[in-house]
């Protein structure tokens, strides 16, 4: 509930969600570079919409690059993600 708060444009976080994290982030596409920035994108399949957020804790601290995670990728996702690039 705190999130989709968030979400949908709540004025302030919830102290449970302000509290300081640290975020790895590990991407299984190529391309996008988006593992290294402070947006989150959510997809809200039901309502048929998108949400985005960005907070101070959505920042990762670093992020690991393993090709071998890509492997198992569709071809599809990874046309699609290379070409995003």
């Amino acid at each position: 509930d705190e999130l989709l708060a968030l979400l949908e444009g709540a004025d302030s976080a919830p102290a449970s969600v302000r509290r300081h994290r640290q975020l790895l982030a590990i991407p299984t596409t190529a391309g996008t570079g988006s593992e290294v920035t402070p947006w989150a994108t959510v997809w809200d399949q039901a309502r048929a919409r998108k949400l985005s957020l960005q907070l101070p804790w959505t920042w990762p601290e670093a992020a690991i690059v393993d090709a071998d995670l890509m492997l198992s990728l569709p071809h599809a996702a990874t046309l699609a993600s290379g070409l995003d690039a």
